[in-house]
């Protein structure tokens, strides 16, 4: 009885409500196949120096409704859009013979987690490696929350460009006791958007003073203004 209900309220909403494209706003799905098409595509690499850096989507008025709904209203059709273009970059040419790849995401600030309940990138990467393992590529992915914020870092939505590489040079640092009880593996470093970079580049900086081994940095997206995508 509880199930038949649950289909009919469904069915009711979806009367009322008809599905709409969560990227492009056409009637007909959540998500549709054009969009999907897009969010899967082979990814692009914006940069090979210091380390490759590798997107899927531009970041434009499409993209910004997708990772705006994912962020700030956790809709499932745009978390699965972002968690599809992560895992085709993460997945991107990656060798053979690596056994094992632990996805770092860029943390969130405190002030936004508390706004979210949340922190957003450790669940969209738990679907990314649900993705990969549908998928039945290789190697096998885990997460580690490896960064930090430094507390005394700005929130980057509203500066330039030369106040976000100021902001973010000395943004980040290690979480000592997630060092330690992690098992060291090549690293892919993973944001929702490159803007410019400059969070991939603090991470970059950060583990590298440790001799980690980082194979790429990876987003959903890249901005085409201030880093061109080729």
């Amino acid at each position: 009885m509880s199930s038949f209900l649950s289909s009919l309220r469904s069915g009711f909403e979806t009367l009322l409500f008809p599905p709409v494209c969560i990227a492009c706003r056409r009637g007909g799905s959540y998500t549709c196949f054009d969009c999907e098409s897009e969010w899967a595509a082979v990814p692009t690499t914006i940069t090979d120096k210091p380390i490759q850096l590798r997107s899927v989507v531009r970041y434009g008025n499409n993209s910004s409704h997708v990772v705006l709904a994912a962020k700030e209203e956790g809709n499932k059709a745009a978390r699965k859009l972002v968690s599809l273009a992560i895992s085709r970059a993460a997945t991107w040419n990656l060798k053979s013979e690596i056994a094992q790849v632990t996805l770092v995401p860029m943390p969130s600030s405190k002030k936004n987690i508390r706004r979210r309940g949340e922190r957003f990138l450790p669940p969209i990467l738990q679907e990314v490696i649900i993705e990969i393992e549908r998928s039945k590529k290789s190697p096998k992915f885990q997460i580690r929350e490896l960064l930090i914020q430094n507390p005394r870092i700005r929130e980057q939505s509203g500066l330039s460009l030369r106040e976000r590489k100021a902001n973010m040079s000395q943004a980040l640092r290690i979480d000592e006791k997630v060092l330690r009880s992690w098992q060291e593996t090549p690293l892919i470093l993973v944001d929702d958007v490159i803007t410019t970079a400059s969070t991939m580049m603090s991470a970059y900086s950060v583990l590298r003073e440790r001799n980690l081994t980082i194979l790429a940095g990876v987003s959903a997206c890249a901005t085409n203004a201030q880093m061109p995508i080729r």
